[in-house]
């Protein structure tokens, strides 16, 4: 009968769709442009967007690197030149930032390019034009209209400050992929951004196509996180709902992120999920800004490793065949170039979902990451009793591996510390074992093998 149900409800959802391909791992090394030289080079972009604050208190600015975990500024539309020179004056040693700008590339704030910036300003990372250019539109030709008119801004950016990185901010849309590809095609940007503010099985599709073209041109995918709610109240998200969130894009490979939003001026149509009250810089901090905190520690552990790696490839392990999600492929042996895994599937008896991105560095090195899929606005426990806290078991088979590959062990790093660990393998028979990986709903980890033994 809950198989029933499960069929029923993945008909009426338009996430909820198999699909079998097998060529989306077939892209080229990354180009080295500007922007991936930046990615590589630099710490991972962490940031929460501040929304027409003014110039920040010393304690708020404090809070935010020290407590928050953030690694650069995000400012709104009006942030240059006087809100960004408030950050920059409390810490101006590890100041770096991102602001938006109008479709035209001048600040809200005095209707100049870049807010009156010189080029190569100290701290500036980048500028995103515009924002979601199918906003409002039922067509690609609209979308590609907005798309047209954002050029201006992107055109009139790269001629004041040529080494700027270039942000154009996409929203999830039936016609995602046409606006990508207009933008790749025919815009001179060096980041896609996403808005990932979806907890469903939809949001996957959006997450594959914007990995897609971000291989394919060579060009680093930054995202919005969900840190926000409507004014009518909060949206009822979860701690796992905000892991889920943020590391189901660190899975699919994307490079930078930003918190929608971290703080923002009182009477606009959203407030932030992360304080008590809006346009406070004292405002008392709620139970989600704490768990934000703490998945910035992973990002930043994790993300630090990834931003230096190319994504091969993406696999989903539903629960039933039928509920892969739309945009998603079910794991097949050799996945990513993988040699090694024979299997991978929950290690009880509850049922789980199971994520897995799969990761090269320059030299082929293989990396992989796994995620508990589980969190609380997914599936209804009514209808599949997904396991909450789960373990994942991965099976190996190393019978082809060089002597200096290691077979009793895995690679991995603590995503509290930093540091790098060895994660022991239970022997089978052979040059066969398992690692059993225990995550909490929404959780990830990262392995990779020891290839100099």
């Amino acid at each position: 009968m809950k198989q029933l149900l499960v069929l029923v409800l993945c008909l009426s959802l338009i996430g909820c769709v198999s699909t079998a391909d097998t060529e989306d791992d077939n892209f080229n090394t990354p180009a080295s442009n500007r922007a991936v030289q930046w990615t590589r080079n630099n710490a991972i972009f962490l940031s929460g967007i501040n929304i027409s604050m003014g110039a920040p208190t010393p304690g708020f600015v404090n809070t935010y690197y020290n407590l928050f975990h953030a690694t650069a500024v995000h400012l709104w539309a009006d942030g240059l030149p006087a809100e960004a020179d408030g950050w920059a004056a409390v810490r101006p040693g590890p100041f770096r930032f991102v602001s938006w700008l109008n479709h035209d590339g001048t600040s809200f704030a005095n209707g100049q390019t870049i807010g009156g910036k010189p080029a190569n300003t100290k701290g500036r990372i980048g500028f995103q034009i515009g924002d979601e250019p199918g906003r409002g539109c039922t067509t690609l030709p609209c979308a590609v209209d907005n798309l047209n008119r954002i050029a201006i801004g992107v055109n009139a950016v790269r001629a004041a400050d040529p080494n700027a990185l270039v942000i154009v901010n996409f929203k999830r849309s039936d016609f995602l992929e046409g606006a990508l590809d207009h933008y790749t095609r025919h815009m001179d940007g060096d980041i896609i951004s996403y808005s990932h503010y979806s907890y469903g099985r939809g949001a996957y599709k959006g997450l594959e196509t914007v990995r897609r073209y971000g291989r394919q041109f060579s060009m680093p995918y930054w995202c919005y996180l969900k840190a926000w709610d409507g004014a009518g109240g909060p949206d009822g998200k979860t701690a796992s709902d905000m892991r889920w969130n943020a590391y189901s894009c660190l899975l699919y490979g994307f490079s930078g992120f930003s918190w929608f939003t971290y703080q923002i001026e009182a009477g606009r149509e959203v407030v932030s999920s992360l304080f008590r009250h809006p346009g406070d810089f004292t405002a008392g901090r709620t139970g989600l800004w704490n768990e934000a905190a703490r998945i910035n520690v992973t990002l930043q552990h994790l993300g630090n490793i990834t931003r230096k790696l190319i994504s091969t490839a993406v696999r989903f392990i539903p629960a039933y065949e039928f509920l892969q999600p739309r945009g998603t492929t079910n794991w097949f042996r050799g996945s990513g170039d993988d040699q090694y895994i024979t299997s991978i599937k929950p290690a009880g008896s509850k049922l789980m979902e199971i994520s897995v991105g799969f990761f090269q560095d320059d030299g082929g090195k293989v990396f992989f990451m796994v995620q508990n899929v589980s969190h609380t606005n997914w599936l209804s426990n009514e209808v599949v009793d997904l396991a909450d806290r789960g373990t994942i078991r991965i099976n190996f088979d190393f019978s082809t591996a060089p002597a200096t590959t290691s077979k009793s062990h895995l690679r991995t790093v603590n995503k509290g510390t930093g540091r790098i660990e060895l994660l022991p393998l239970t022997h089978i028979q052979g040059n066969q074992g398992y690692l059993d990986i225990t995550l909490n709903p929404g959780d990830v980890s990262l392995l990779w093998y020891d290839t100099n033994i």
